[in-house]
């Protein structure tokens, strides 16, 4: 198994504890790093934002890494952040209401390590019985 493989296996086996945003960063950083079935990234709240966490309720269970530019640019960070506890609310308001039956994955925020009051955070958890479908 290459570097990539284990940082990228170490982060979904990872606790809430061990994620820290230097982690997120080094896998953001990773030209090679791409969405796939089991990982996602977003920018901000968005209701395709609630059809992925359906989707991935629904299939294989997964991490979503939110504060996060999905696209890679040369030259720019993709670790973006974002109010957490705003961003929480809207999705799990959205996953109450837009989910039958009613269900809200796990939300990890994961603070940066200066002073903006950004985080980065991530959702990832076990399947909902039954799964939800979006409305």
């Amino acid at each position: 198994m290459v570097e990539h493989e284990r940082m990228n296996n170490s982060l979904f086996a990872a606790s809430a504890a061990d994620l820290t945003i230097e982690r997120i960063r080094a896998l953001a950083a990773r030209p090679d790093q791409v969405e796939s079935l089991t990982l996602e990234f977003k920018r901000e709240y968005s209701k395709s934002l609630l059809t992925t966490i359906a989707a991935m309720a629904n299939t294989y269970r997964g991490m979503i890494l939110v504060g996060i530019n999905d696209r890679v640019e040369a030259g720019v960070d993709r670790v973006v952040g974002t109010d957490a506890q705003e961003t929480i609310d809207k999705v799990a308001s959205g996953c109450r209401e837009k989910f039958d039956p009613p269900w809200e994955p796990t939300f990890n925020p994961v603070p940066f390590d200066d002073d903006s009051g950004l985080s980065a955070w991530w959702s990832s958890g076990s399947k909902p019985t039954p799964p939800p479908a979006l409305c």
